[in-house]
């Protein structure tokens, strides 16, 4: 009878490990994924009126949809509450009223499950060569 009770405490707890680990492993992937285009979809290097920018710069609006769009539709098969903090500096001019940025910071934090958070800040900047 001990044996069952053992066997059966050993496979629940095998269990809920691979789904901790697979949860991790999962937001890490997507994480790590948002380094493979979604700030350089979001690179401008003219103005509206087709004149070519002194250095290409960020498009605000549309890096913080992409970054919100991103994490959206990648997150929502795994049902994970998440927080994503767009920030942006280091502007460069402007279009119209608009302020161009050459850095941007992400912060994105996911709760795993009621003791732990996964917590990533990055970094991307856009350097003259």
């Amino acid at each position: 009878m001990f044996n069952l009770i053992y066997v059966a405490t050993a496979l629940a707890m095998t269990f809920a490990m691979f789904h901790q680990s697979m949860t991790f492993n999962s937001v890490n992937r997507v994480y790590l994924g948002l380094y493979k285009g979604v700030f350089e979809s979001c690179v401008v290097a003219y103005d509206n009126k087709g004149n070519q920018l002194t250095q290409p710069v960020f498009a605000p609006i549309l890096l913080r949809e992409a970054v919100d769009n991103y994490f959206e539709s990648n997150l929502a098969p795994y049902g994970i509450e998440y927080d994503v903090t767009t920030t942006l500096t280091d502007y460069k001019g402007t279009v119209g009223k608009v302020l161009l940025p050459t850095v941007a910071k992400v912060t994105f934090t996911a709760k795993i499950n009621d003791w732990q958070n996964y917590r990533r800040l990055a970094v991307f900047s856009i350097k003259k060569v």
